[in-house]
Formats: C-alpha cells, sequence, structure tokens
C-alpha cells in the first residue's frame, strides 16, 4: 500500500528544521500543515522532531539545536527590554493590553527604546548588538525565524510566532524583568542570562540540513 505524503512535505521539513515558525501569513505551506497535521505529526516524530502546533496559530519544532549563545540571547534581549518598555506604559493607553495589539503595531527603529540609556546600551554590547549591527544580529534572524517582517528599511511588525517570547516573558511575570535583564552586565563576557530553557531553542540556521522527499 503507497502512503499518500502530503504534497508540500518536504518543503515545510525544510522550513521548520531551519527553525521557521509557520503562521497563518504562509497561506500554502499552513493550510496543508492544518489539513494534515496528524500525517505530518507522525511523518516528524518518525524522523526524531516534535511538531508543535501554537494557540496562537503558528506551528514549529519544539527544541531542536541551540543557537550559538550569544545569538538566541541577542534577541531574547531585544524582545524582553521592548516588551518591558510596553509594560511600563501600558497604562497610557486605554486598554492597558499591549500583548493583545502586538500584531498590529508597526515598530519604526528610531522609536525603539533599546538605545535611548547608557545601561541598556551596555547590556546589548555585551551581546554584539549595537544601532550599527542591530540588523546583522537581531532583525534578520528574527525575520528568518518567522517572527517578523521589514516594513521598509526602517520599520517592522510581529507575525504571530513571536508570541513564543510573549509566553517566556508571562513566566517572568514574577519576577524583576529589570534585575533578570541587568544580571552579568558588570564585567560579564558571556551576558545577561535571560534564556535558560531547552524548550525554547531554536535550530541555528546555519546547521547542514537534512531532506524529505
Amino acid at each position: 500500500m503507497t502512503l499518500d505524503l502530503p504534497d508540500k512535505l518536504a518543503e515545510v521539513f525544510r522550513s521548520l528544521r531551519s527553525g521557521k515558525h509557520i503562521c497563518r501569513d504562509d497561506v500554502a505551506d499552513y493550510r496543508d500543515l492544518e489539513r494534515n497535521e496528524d500525517m505530518y505529526r507522525a511523518v516528524f516524530e518518525g524522523l526524531g522532531y516534535e511538531l508543535t502546533h501554537h494557540g496562537q496559530g503558528f506551528y514549529y519544532f519544539k527544541g531542536g539545536n541551540y543557537l550559538t549563545t550569544q545569538r538566541l540571547q541577542a534577541i531574547t534581549l531585544f524582545v524582553l527590554i521592548l516588551f518591558q518598555d510596553l509594560e511600563d506604559k501600558k497604562f497610557q493607553e486605554a486598554d492597558r493590553a499591549w500583548e493583545r495589539k502586538l500584531l498590529s503595531r508597526i515598530f519604526g527603529l528610531t522609536e525603539l527604546p533599546h538605545f535611548q540609556t547608557s545601561q541598556r546600551r551596555s547590556m546589548l554590547f555585551t551581546v554584539g548588538v549595537t544601532q550599527e549591527t542591530l540588523h546583522e544580529k537581531v532583525l534578520r534572524p528574527m525575520a528568518r525565524y518567522g517572527m517578523l517582517e521589514m516594513v521598509g528599511s526602517d520599520q517592522f511588525q510581529f507575525r504571530s510566532p513571536i508570541y513564543r517570547f510573549v509566553d517566556l516573558c508571562m513566566r517572568f511575570a514574577d519576577d524583576d524583568w529589570e534585575s533578570r535583564l541587568t544580571n552579568g552586565e558588570s564585567g560579564d563576557e558571556k551576558g545577561p542570562e535571560v534564556v535558560d530553557d531547552a524548550e525554547f531553542a531554536l535550530a541555528d540556521d546555519d546547521e547542514e540540513m537534512g531532506d524529505v522527499s
């Protein structure tokens, strides 16, 4: 008996294997995953991968290989600083719920809070992020992983997979965010240790990738 595999299996596997999150914006791939989720899950499980379907409407491989520590820390620190700023300013908005409007907002690079104080500049510098390296170290990787898309050259908009970071922040909700962000700031070459969670691992796009046919 011949098993009819999903039409987009190879393409979807390559995307997920590289660390990309597939969401509703990826119309064809997402629809094929949604229609054939059980089959995709079984095939990927046989290959040693765990397909996860997030409640916000996107798919990704759970766990996997770590990005280089500094790369993941750079992305995480960038996101946490932005979320902390949104949290601090939420009382200026009527609904006081920035996380609900996260996908509808367009963020201008010149308006970001990351480089407005010496403390934040110093924290980001420890993980190799400056205003000059922001695209290379943070924005481009996040775009490759399907977490945001650029709007022109100086703005960006989040896609639904950014809620993986929102989930991470909710787990920190009872902690002192500022303390966590500044941990390791003074003289620590490794930078702030903001991520220590195998479940949150992302595949490194520099890895040699397998194939499915």
